[in-house]
């Protein structure tokens, strides 16, 4: 669970180069669902100007179940699953992988 209770539905994240002109992630901001609404929680890393956010976010009802990632030196890549999210639980049999 995120800030007052929220629970995670999304990440809104931008892409870089590395000094070796590798893509890495340059930053994460996520996002809560919350009985009050929709909220953002803390932005991690540093946006470069000139790249453009992506938003990845949950389908009403689902909510972000797993984060894998791939990660050197940086944050090279992410694979977000979602899950069926209903009366404060996650629902296996309907799984959603982006």
């Amino acid at each position: 669970l995120g800030p007052d209770n929220g629970v995670l539905i999304g990440l809104e994240y931008t892409v870089g180069r590395s000094p070796e002109g590798s893509p890495v992630i340059d930053s994460l901001t996520p996002f809560y669902i919350r009985s009050a609404g929709k909220a953002r929680g803390t932005l991690r890393g540093t946006p470069k100007a000139g790249n453009p956010a992506t938003v990845l976010e949950a389908r009403p009802g689902f909510a972000v179940s797993g984060i894998e990632v791939k990660a050197g030196a940086a944050l090279e890549a992410f694979r977000v699953t979602f899950m069926r999210y209903e009366n404060g639980t996650l629902d296996p049999a309907e799984i959603v992988d982006l």
